[in-house]
């Protein structure tokens, strides 16, 4: 059943990201107020622009509007910073699942990965209902096709703590590789 609703998500997820939430980037930084919460991938806490509850959808859950540290150093903390982190991650939200038991099945190499110190192949990842499917195929010396499919769960696989925040994933991209 889960597979049949992920079909049926993954257009309406394509529409909300790319038109509706491209545009409203533009916009979106106008709602944001300073509050305090998850800073650089959830790793601190703190205070940075966050969009009112009824945005949620177009929120990262573990960052403000200005981003991790990372894009911080690169982009700053200025307007334009949040439209591009906003553009950057489009509706991450939507269909988010938290997940209260941490209990998951993996099928195949849990090590898949693309970047530096790649390995190419694939993983099933299934805890409470839902699913995430990793393939990765080295294409050059340098690049991978990399398909990301379902809700992100592996990091579960690697010791995420519960409540964890499943986010909804569509993501078929080249990328960097090398092993």
């Amino acid at each position: 059943m889960i597979y049949l609703l992920y079909i049926l998500i993954v257009p309406v997820q394509l529409v909300l990201a790319y038109i509706v939430s491209y545009p409203l980037a533009l916009i979106l930084p106008l709602f944001a107020s300073s509050v305090f919460g998850p800073i650089d991938n959830n790793s601190g806490t703190g205070f940075g622009p966050r969009l009112p509850n009824w945005l949620a959808w177009f929120q990262t859950w573990d960052n403000s509007l200005f981003g991790d540290s990372t894009f911080q150093s690169i982009n700053g903390t200025s307007y334009l910073s949040m439209v591009k982190w906003l553009i950057r991650n489009p509706l991450p939200c939507f269909a988010m699942r938290v997940l209260t038991n941490d209990t998951y099945t993996i099928s195949g190499n849990n090590a898949v990965s693309d970047g530096a110190r790649g390995v190419a192949g694939s993983v099933m990842v299934k805890s409470n209902g839902l699913f995430q499917w990793v393939w990765i195929k080295q294409i050059s010396s340098t690049k991978c096709i990399y398909i990301n499919l379902g809700w992100n769960l592996r990091a579960m696989t690697m010791g995420a703590t519960t409540p964890y925040k499943a986010t909804f994933s569509f993501s078929p991209r080249l990328s960097g590789f090398s092993s």
